[in-house]
């Protein structure tokens, strides 16, 4: 037994020296977005918790260098997925001086990718920094696009913006037929009038006299196969085994990790001549297992997580209008698929080879991800919650002992109450929560008071002894579960137990 405990201890030792190394995208949101290529280190503590590096920080043409956060703790979701947060500061150097600003991390682990968000409040400004992909759309307000060297810009500017894809990266045997008789995908300096970028996207479709060609953008590929539009051989498809990459080097996919509950978007929508038999514009959204699924579909499809989803996209009066579209998830329970990419057709058509010289210009597309305490339960009795903004409530205990096994906090569906401490207040016992978004871009501070009690973790009690239990993997859980081995911490020092 000295020696299992000895090899468990070594393991231990191992994971918390080792650090790994994520380089993805950042995107920070400061009045404005901009978006680069950064590296952040992860590495894990003996006590189960996490250190994480962002390299080279720097946002607003201002150098910060490397934002450092120690001791970060670690939860498992209901899902089984790796959840991290802290709040606390950070020490930065702005302008040479070293600062401590209040600062707020949360993260998943996602195995051979991390996303993280990073709040960092400058003098009551807050720094939004989004690392990684696989909760929201990559360059969803089409900011971002290749000038070319030489070229002379001008407004609109027939190009596709980074990390979408019209006809001019297409496959299939009518693609340069179809990129020849003229442009469909543009940058137009129209934008939506709530958005902080400068740039939209604007699509337009082509009259080739024997039909019309929509036009289309799609975060996979088109495929045009076939003579006739309506043709399923003239699709959008997604297919993640397939490893293309376009001319920026990005692949015809997005990931999808989370599981958002709607669809946002920002539409001015403009007939040449108006089709009374043909008067919509489309926006389609699918979350697959990133398996081969394409529209318009050429059979019923089982790989679909859920499905946001407009084919009566009005005129308008040619104003621009904000669409909001909920995920359907129920009709596709059956297919028992784990969500890995997210496959999004805007069309300047709902009918394939109809229309007339329509535009369609779209700005600021993002998935919603709801986030709000329902309700706060305390052995048998409940509080409901009605004011997000202040979420304090107090129990009255009966002279026991008390942890955050007794607290059920309540949440929209795939948010997360992370526990995040437990303490003593004038004589209560205090537990308090974050409540993550899905996406954790939102997030919630939940207090809740226990009168006429005592915690058993993390606070003295009576005796003066603290308890921190860890399981093998070297995580803090609160609880241990029969058949399990865990290193346990206390007044007595550091040993092994076999529950």
């Amino acid at each position: 037994m000295k020696k299992f405990f000895t090899l468990l201890m070594a393991a231990m030792s191992c994971m918390a020296a080792s650090a790994k190394d994520y380089t993805d995208q950042l995107t920070v949101n400061f009045g404005g977005a901009t978006t680069s290529t950064n590296t952040i280190s992860l590495d894990r503590n003996e006590d189960g918790t996490l250190n994480l590096v962002l390299h080279d920080f720097s946002f607003d043409e201002m150098s910060i260098g490397d934002v450092k956060v120690d001791n970060i703790s670690e939860r498992q979701t209901a899902s089984g997925r790796s959840v991290f947060y802290k709040k606390g500061t950070v020490t930065v150097s702005l302008y040479g001086s070293p600062i401590d600003l209040p600062l707020e991390v949360a993260g998943y682990d996602l195995g051979d990718r991390l996303y993280a968000k990073i709040f960092i409040n400058l003098f009551g400004q807050v720094i939004d920094c989004t690392f990684g992909q696989g909760f929201q759309f990559l360059n969803g307000g089409f900011e971002n696009y290749e000038v070319g060297e030489n070229a002379e810009v001008k407004y609109p500017f027939s190009v596709e913006p980074y990390n979408w894809h019209g006809f001019e990266s297409a496959d299939g045997d009518f693609a340069s037929m179809v990129n020849m008789l003229g442009k469909h995908t543009f940058i137009s300096e129209e934008h939506a009038p709530s958005s902080t970028g400068k740039y939209s996207v604007m699509l337009t479709s082509l009259d080739m006299g024997f039909t019309v060609a929509n036009g289309t953008l799609t975060t996979g590929r088109l495929h045009a196969g076939a003579m006739s539009a309506d043709d399923s051989k003239n699709n959008a498809y997604l297919d993640m085994s397939k490893e293309d990459v376009d001319n920026y080097e990005a692949p015809f996919y997005q990931y999808m990790d989370g599981t958002p509950d709607s669809l946002a978007v920002w539409v001015k929508f403009i007939q040449g001549t108006p089709q009374e038999a043909h008067p919509y514009a489309t926006i389609s959204t699918v979350i697959t297992d990133g398996t081969y699924y394409q529209e318009p579909c050429d059979t019923v499809y089982s790989n679909i997580l859920g499905v946001a989803r407009n084919s009566k996209i009005t005129t308008n009066n040619g104003e621009w209008q904000r669409l909001v579209i909920p995920f359907d998830y129920d009709s596709y329970k059956q297919n028992g698929v784990e969500g890995k990419a997210i496959f999004a057709t805007i069309s300047t058509n709902a009918d394939p080879g109809c229309g007339s010289a329509d535009s369609l210009y779209v700005d600021d597309i993002q998935l919603i991800y709801n986030n709000e305490v329902k309700s706060i339960s305390f052995k048998g009795n409940t509080q409901e919650i009605t004011d997000q903004s202040n979420v304090a409530v107090t129990f009255a205990g009966s002279d026991e002992q008390v942890s955050f096994d007794d607290i059920t906090v309540t949440t929209t569906p795939n948010s997360f109450a992370f526990p995040v401490s437990e303490s003593e207040e004038d004589g209560n016992v205090v537990y308090t929560y974050a409540v993550l978004s899905n996406d954790l871009s939102n997030i919630i501070p939940v207090r809740v008071a226990i009168s006429n009690a005592t915690g058993i973790h993390g606070v003295t009690s009576s005796e003066n002894k603290t308890q921190t239990i860890y399981n093998i993997n070297g995580q803090r859980v609160q609880t241990m579960q029969p058949g399990q081995v865990y290193i346990v911490k206390d007044a007595n020092g550091t040993h092994k137990v076999i529950k």
